[in-house]
């Protein structure tokens, strides 16, 4: 699925093209600008699979991303919600593996630790899990730390978190969507407001 949060540009005719070509890819088309939250709900909300992950405009899915999850996660013999993975951040191609993570403690701890990634970005989850937490959530405008609130609200929702060090997506830290970079004060800041 691909939500096209009301592009100025050639978006919707590129997305058009590839949804000729690969009858699977859905386009979902938003009637305003309504930020990457609304977007995401939107995603989540026509999702029919059994599993989601999230993939921001500017970054990409490694060639054999989702076989390894589907051999390695889903087809595993582990339970899970919510399966944390591996990135590679560019530039520079530093390769980020999930912090390991006590699950019978709540997860919450975990993302008000200094050391915590709090992003949506970087799991496989099971989409009965994700769309509870979507539909408790508020779908508004969110300039800044939409990430950190869908993330503390799914983490209401999710009662196994699994951690796997398999490399699916490559993430571009410098520019576009991922420009500013959230660290523990902002993520504190964000569950303030």
């Amino acid at each position: 699925i691909v939500v096209d949060d009301c592009s100025t540009d050639n978006t919707p005719e590129v997305l058009s093209n590839y949804a000729e070509k690969n009858l699977s890819m859905r386009v979902v088309r938003l009637g305003k600008n309504s930020s990457s939250h609304a977007a995401r709900c939107t995603g989540v909300e026509n999702a029919r699979g059994s599993y989601v992950l999230f993939l921001d405009g500017d970054d990409y899915l490694f060639p054999d991303a989702l076989e390894k999850l589907l051999n390695q996660v889903v087809k595993g013999s582990e339970d899970f919600d919510v399966c944390e993975y591996s990135y590679q951040c560019q530039p520079g191609g530093k390769i980020i593996s999930p912090a390991p993570y006590d699950s019978a403690l709540p997860r919450i701890d975990y993302y008000l630790r200094r050391d915590a990634i709090v992003t949506v970005w970087n799991k496989l989850y099971k989409s009965s899990v994700l769309k509870e937490a979507f539909n408790n959530m508020q779908i508004s405008y969110i300039r800044s730390g939409d990430d950190t609130y869908e993330t503390i609200c799914i983490s209401y929702f999710t009662k196994k978190y699994i951690q796997k060090d398999i490399l699916v997506i490559n993430y571009q830290l410098e520019n576009g969507v991922s420009f500013h970079k959230n660290n523990y004060e902002s993520n504190i800041k964000h569950c303030q407001s």
